[in-house]
Order: C-alpha cells, then sequence, then structure tokens
C-alpha cells in the first residue's frame, strides 16, 4: 500500500512529464467526444465544459478542486464561467508549483488559491470553505 508522500512523488514525476511534452494545454482526463473531427486536446476540454454545464457554475459560487493536476481545466474555468473564487488542493509539490506560477502569470491569483494539503485531513479545506 502507497503513503501519501509516495502518491505525490508520482504526481510529482507525472507533471514533470507533461511539462517536458511542452504540449501548450495539460489536462488530465480522457475526454468527451462530439465528434470525430476533434483532437485528444479538444476532446479533453469538451469533457471540462460538460462538467462545468452540468455543475451550474456561475457568479457567487466557490468552487473546491480536490486533486486539481495541472490546474488547466481550473484556467479554462475561469476564461469560460462567471465565479467568486476556486480552492485548488493538492498533495503534489510540483502540480501546486505550477498551478500557483501560472495563476500569477494570467493575474488569476485573487480568483484562483492553490493550497498544498496532506493526505490528512486538513483543517485548511474547511476552513476555506467558509
Amino acid at each position: 500500500m502507497h503513503n501519501g508522500s509516495q502518491i505525490a512523488a508520482e504526481y510529482d514525476v507525472f507533471q514533470a512529464s507533461l511539462e517536458a511534452l511542452k504540449k501548450e494545454k495539460k489536462y488530465l482526463n480522457y475526454g468527451f467526444t462530439v465528434s470525430r473531427c476533434q483532437s485528444y486536446e479538444e476532446r479533453q476540454e469538451q469533457l471540462c465544459l460538460e462538467v462545468f454545464e452540468a455543475a451550474g457554475i456561475g457568479k457567487g459560487h466557490t468552487v473546491v478542486d480536490v486533486g486539481f493536476g495541472s490546474g488547466e481545466q481550473d484556467f479554462l474555468l475561469s476564461r469560460t464561467r462567471q465565479f467568486d473564487r476556486l480552492l485548488g488542493f493538492n498533495i503534489s509539490n510540483r502540480q501546486v508549483q505550477y498551478a500557483s506560477t501560472r495563476a500569477r502569470m494570467e493575474n488569476l491569483t485573487e480568483r484562483l488559491s492553490r493550497l498544498k494539503a496532506s493526505r490528512k485531513r486538513d483543517k485548511r479545506f474547511f476552513k476555506a470553505l467558509t
């Protein structure tokens, strides 16, 4: 059985691999196919858009993304939906660093907050929601 630090280390390696690929978008999902003409990245983005619509995310909402990966879906959300803020929790140092740096570069730190979480019950998670 893996412990939290082993799993976090695996996600750090996975994020480093994504960064090495130099892909513009770094989604971590299998996608949603509308048309066979769509690229794999377009399918990945479409899945996010479908989830946003089903969730009814809108003005006044706080979104919580637990295990946000590279955060790509959160940047898409910030471009396509109105919401007050997003709180992201992740156990991977590298993924938190990557998404936090990108949020700063895109001037989104007021809306998108990233926190490194432990695998244990993290009181910051519940405090952030109040």
